[in-house]
């Protein structure tokens, strides 16, 4: 409710600003309480009101800036759902990124052992080279369906690609992290 209504709520900008607690050679914010200003675009109507500073627990600090709303008189601007870009993409929320960095690498450093095949050489030079398979299909769906049964909310929709990716990803850092070693 309080990030959605700044800067810009209807015809109203609105700004906040803490109030100094104490006035020494420079002003100390120690809980301080936030004034909130009002205005108009068009006709330059100003409105204030302040927040009283202190600990207040999530329930209470909700009521607070919603009383300091009506003070304001802007509530039902605040209220009503309004049409705007989002500021994430439509993509559905995931907290992929400790998947990706975490749970993933694990999970392949892990079963990678359990699921060697022989991996293809590019090159006419590398044919003496030997080594497994870094991305078997098996393993990666194996892998996909693993995390699909842990956490379902997340990984509904994950493709094999998307696993390789994060895969890939890990095992490029690991090889630089070799390299810089050395």
């Amino acid at each position: 409710m309080i990030e959605a209504s700044f800067p810009k709520l209807g015809p109203w900008i609105l700004s906040r600003q803490f109030v100094p607690t104490h006035r020494d050679t420079e002003p100390r914010y120690i809980h301080p309480d936030i004034r909130i200003v009002a205005v108009h675009e068009k006709s330059g109507q100003a409105r204030v009101a302040v927040i009283p500073g202190g600990k207040g627990s999530g329930a209470e600090w909700g009521d607070v800036w919603r009383k300091a709303f009506v003070e304001l008189g802007l509530l039902d601007l605040v209220l009503k759902r309004q049409r705007r870009k989002r500021l994430v993409s439509a993509r559905h929320a995931q907290a992929w990124p400790i998947f990706t960095k975490v749970v993933i690498p694990r999970l392949y450093d892990f079963l990678a052992p359990f699921y060697c095949k022989p991996g293809h050489v590019w090159s006419e030079r590398e044919k003496a080279l030997k080594r497994d398979a870094f991305f078997s299909k098996e393993l990666l769906e194996d892998m996909r369906d693993l995390l699909r049964q842990e956490h379902p909310h997340v990984f509904a929709r994950t493709t094999r690609g998307q696993l390789k990716a994060a895969v890939h990803r890990h095992i490029t850092s690991r090889r630089k992290s070799t390299e810089s070693a050395k």
